[in-house]
């Protein structure tokens, strides 16, 4: 690098340094204390994962924005700090003056309000966005007036009904024409409502720096709940009724994610009014998908913001690395992050697994994770389907500040399906009631063969739910089902996870 770029990195890990002095100023085990070393190797780790690499790779325009303002916000105190920082990179990514408008929906204090930050332009009158929120807690996605309309129409169980209509009202009260959603599995922990400059609608370029800032957003914002409850223990629940208030969804998008080539669906149920459990897929470009399913220790508003912002970090590593994914190295630098952030207090386990579509293959590494398991269809005489368990052993996130995770390869032929889950599913029970176990997962597997992939989560869930007999199951539990199909166009598809 050059001087003005060792000048910048130098910079860059100057707040880190300052942070992790100030640390040991106040004493390491008091509360301030906890909190400034978790954002100093929070920092720290931000800095060697995306910082240091632009410096030195010298990213695009539309990167160092996005950059700039992820490490301005993971250091952000609170959500008025964010959307400070968020207003800069929107002005810094659309000059002179940013978008004509630009409104984000956040909490707005203990007392569980909900108020409208205006980030570019001037104030709209937004009314009551209860129904909007609701609506994009249960969804999710980042949307435009078009595909908004196309789902006016549909029924209430496809997405459609009186919820777009209200996400587009909101919209047109804005004079906006793109909703970004601020949601991670569990919690809606904001929403971002932009209009696009004149003549950038269909600029690549505009599309992937509001995908960016949103996932760095929502990463940032999570951070600063996640630091509420170091700091100041007392005031989580607050914050989690402000969750409430803010129409959280308890659960990820359920619906099938068809596309040429593969099908998958994921299920969440979380055991408490938040979980800890993170299931997402990317598409990384070049044919390739990433699946990441990870559980995060304990129960709660906690967990579930470490698991927010672990979804931050592999969205910025997805982001930086596109089809060159490495599901090893992806865990040995969510590792890092989840070390430095959590110090033992918080670990978490995870599986990555990178799908090579064409080319009918796949590459996973496992960080503690239960394992995986194929369902392989009937060949060669056989009387049934088979499940076959994918063995890949590795440490837990968190539980030391470097680890290796090494890849495993094998194919991954069409109608076979890839099965992967929390611990929750094995150890769901009750006191009076064995856990349901390895064994009955797998013969529930198996003797779903014959129904399509995507109805198989529900399936398990319902089996699960009978198995507990309507007592609590226990712990957060998650299953994601993966299955190559014939490529061609496909019904029905869904946007990322």
């Amino acid at each position: 690098m050059g001087g003005l770029a060792h000048a910048l990195s130098f910079g860059a890990f100057a707040p880190a340094a300052g942070l992790a002095v100030a640390a040991g100023a106040v004493g390491i085990a008091s509360p301030v204390g906890i909190a400034c070393a978790a954002a100093a190797v929070a920092w720290t780790a931000i800095d060697l994962l995306v910082v240091e690499p632009r410096l030195r790779a010298g990213g695009g325009e539309v990167d160092d924005v996005a950059t700039a303002f992820l490490r301005k916000a993971l250091r952000a105190g609170s959500v008025d700090h964010v959307a400070r920082d968020l207003a800069a990179a929107l002005r810094a990514g659309f000059p002179p003056q940013g978008p004509p408008c630009a409104v984000l929906i956040a909490p707005g204090g203990a007392d569980g309000a909900i108020r409208q930050v205006v980030l570019c332009g001037k104030a709209p009158e937004l009314g009551d966005t209860t129904a909007a929120l609701d609506w994009l807690g249960a969804v999710g996605e980042a949307l435009d007036r078009e595909s908004l309309a196309q789902l006016f129409d549909l029924p209430v169980e496809e997405g459609g009904g009186d919820g777009p209509r209200a996400v587009a009202a909101m919209l047109d009260a804005a004079h906006c024409d793109v909703v970004l959603p601020l949601r991670h599995r569990g919690l809606l922990l904001g929403v971002l409502i932009v209009a696009r400059p004149p003549g950038t609608a269909a600029d690549p370029a505009t599309t992937r720096l509001l995908r960016a800032l949103r996932a760095y957003t929502t990463a940032a914002v999570a951070r600063t709940l996640l630091d509420a409850e170091v700091t100041q223990q007392g005031k989580l629940s607050r914050t989690v009724d402000l969750a409430t208030a803010m129409q959280e969804a308890m659960m990820p998008m359920e619906k099938p994610v068809r596309r040429p080539g593969f099908e998958l669906r994921g299920l969440f149920r979380p055991v408490a009014e938040c979980g800890g459990d993170l299931w997402m897929w990317r598409d990384l470009g070049d044919g390739k998908v990433l699946l990441l399913t990870a559980d995060a220790t304990g129960h709660g508003a906690a967990p579930a913001l470490l698991a927010a912002v672990a979804k931050g970090t592999v969205d910025a590593l997805c982001q930086l690395w596109g089809a060159e994914a490495d599901p090893g190295e992806l865990l040995a630098q969510l590792n890092r992050v989840v070390y430095r952030t959590g110090k033992r207090r918080y670990m978490m386990t995870a599986f990555a697994v990178v799908i090579d579509v064409p080319r009918q293959t796949m590459r996973f590494a496992n960080a503690g994770q239960n394992f995986p398991v194929m369902v392989k269809q009937p060949r060669d005489g056989q009387p049934g389907a088979t499940v076959e368990a994918l063995i890949a052993r590795g440490d837990a996130l968190g539980a030391s500040p470097r680890a290796r995770f090494d890849n495993h390869d094998r194919p991954l032929p069409p109608g076979d399906r890839l099965v992967m889950y929390t611990d929750g599913v094995v150890d769901c029970g009750t006191p009076g009631r064995d856990p349901y176990g390895d064994k009955r997962m797998r013969a529930l597997l198996a003797g779903t063969a014959g129904e399509r992939g995507t109805k198989v989560p529900e399936l398990l869930l319902a089996e699960l739910e009978a198995h507990a007999g309507g007592q609590p199951m226990g712990d957060d539990v998650t299953v994601l089902v993966f299955e190559l199909t014939d490529p061609g166009p496909a019904a029905g598809q869904e946007g990322e996870a």
